[in-house]
Formats: structure tokens, sequence, C-alpha cells
């Protein structure tokens, strides 16, 4: 797994990992931007060998059901792909136990995401805020003392100031923040 964080800072040595899945609905000309995540925590020893196993359990459904990509906006009609959206969701319902679901959802009519005072009018400003606050206050702040593993897409086709990489920077930064670790000599997450 490719990280984009700096990798030249220490990995903070918390016993226990949450694993971050993220993504985002579209930010285009509709009322409602939704930022959606699937976590879960387990040893710090052991979690890389529990994200594969998500992983091929994800990948060996998605084969059985000739599905591609997973878009939610485009749920098939009846057919073995409909099939497919259901499995998948009847098997990420199976893990309630462990895996928790979390979504923050913003009336882009309300709260635009070019806000002028706030985002200077750049959208891309806007999304990277609402991102970070989702990723910080929603997830890592409600589990302290962890270390934090957080898959999302890559989005390195966009301008540096508003990628990937800059979202991982300023999620850590937030995060050592808030949390009161005002020390930036370990690394709490990794994007």
């Amino acid at each position: 797994m490719a990280t984009l964080f700096d990798l030249m800072l220490p990995r903070c040595p918390a016993p226990n990992t949450s694993v971050i899945f993220s993504d985002e609905s579209s930010q285009q000309a509709l009322k409602f931007f939704v930022l959606g995540a699937l976590y879960f925590w387990c040893p710090s020893e052991s979690y890389k060998s529990e994200i594969s196993t998500l992983e091929k359990n994800l990948t060996r459904l998605k084969a059985d059901y000739k599905l591609n990509t997973v878009k939610w906006e485009k749920v098939p009609t009846p057919s073995l792909k409909l099939e497919g959206y259901k499995a998948l969701v009847t098997h990420l319902a199976s893990l309630k136990n462990k895996i928790k679901f979390k979504c923050m959802v913003v009336d882009t009519h309300e709260y635009p995401l070019d806000e002028k005072e706030i985002t200077g009018g750049d959208p891309l400003v806007g999304y990277l805020k609402f991102y970070t606050v989702f990723l910080t206050t929603g997830i890592m702040l409600a589990q302290r003392g962890y270390y934090y593993d957080i898959t999302i897409d890559d989005f390195s086709c966009r301008p540096p100031k508003h990628d990937s990489r800059s979202l991982a920077k300023h999620v850590e930064a937030r995060y050592v923040r808030i949390s009161g670790k005002k020390h930036l000599k370990q690394r709490h997450s990794e994007l």
C-alpha cells in the first residue's frame, strides 16, 4: 500500500490501528455533498492482514457477480449485477460488530464549497476543508490514541495544493493540533 505522507517521521507506536476507507459523492451542481467512511480498529501488529482479508473477500464477491468499480449512483436494474450490489451490502452488514459507518452530509446551498470568505471562492479548497474535518473530527478524534490508516481515491490529477498529499498533510496537522499532540516527531496517520 502506497502512502502519501512523509515516511521520514517514525510511526506513532499506538497499540491499535484504525483502518478507514473513505469516499465522497460528486461535488458538481448537487444540493448535497456527502463524505462517507467504513472504519474498524484492530491491533497494530495485525492490521495489514485484517485489511488483506477484507479486500480479498470484497474482490471475491466482485468476481462472483462480475462487478468492476461499484458506483452507488449507478445501482443496476434487476440483474446479476444488482444481486452483486445486494451481496456486497449483505457482506458488509454481516460485519456490523466489527465495521462502523459514518458520513457527513453537507448542504451546499447552506455551506457552499466555493464560499468566498473561507475558501476564497475555490471549491477545491472547500472540498479539502470538509474532508479534513470529516476525517479528523468525525472519526479520528472520536477514537484518540490509535494510528490511522486511511484509504481514499487518489486524486493526484489535481493541482498540488489540492491533491491527496495536501489532504494527508492537513489531516495529520489538524489531528495533532486538536488532539493536544503538539509534536510532529511522529506520524499519527497515513493516507
